[in-house]
């Protein structure tokens, strides 16, 4: 079920809103709820690297180059 939430915006970014809005015909609801969405997962994944990284460096991987040259993990 849909909620309405009230809260403020910097009025440079309503204007840029609205401009994109028109321009993908979507309502601004739909526009701040994707852009909400890719925050959350955003933020929920450097969280979870956040926490895997001690792991990582003990296993001896420092760079995401050092997981893809692993060859045992292709």
């Amino acid at each position: 079920m849909r909620q309405v939430m009230t809260f403020s915006i910097n009025p440079d970014i309503k204007k840029k809103l609205e401009l994109l809005s028109k321009r993908k015909h979507l309502n601004k609801s739909e526009i701040i709820n994707k852009a909400l969405i890719r925050y959350l997962l955003h933020d929920e994944f450097y969280s979870l690297r956040n926490k895997l990284v001690p792991y990582a460096e003990k296993a001896g991987y420092y760079t995401n180059e050092d997981i893809y040259n692993d060859k045992g993990l292709s």
